[in-house]
């Protein structure tokens, strides 16, 4: 349900009002970070000869 935290505003029965669970840019990609954990660059280039021919 992130998208309804990434914009100010929100139309709920045909109505524009304040969305009360918009977060500012900065804090939603940092919490959004914090759940996605890319692979570092070691498991990168282990990976990545596994499959040279």
């Amino acid at each position: 349900m992130d998208i309804l935290r990434t914009h100010p505003l929100v139309i709920v029965g045909g109505t524009l009002q304040q969305n009360p669970f918009y977060v500012e840019s900065d804090e939603f990609l940092l919490e959004l970070s914090e759940r996605v954990r890319l692979p570092d660059e070691d498991a990168i280039k282990a990976k990545s000869e596994l499959f040279v021919l």
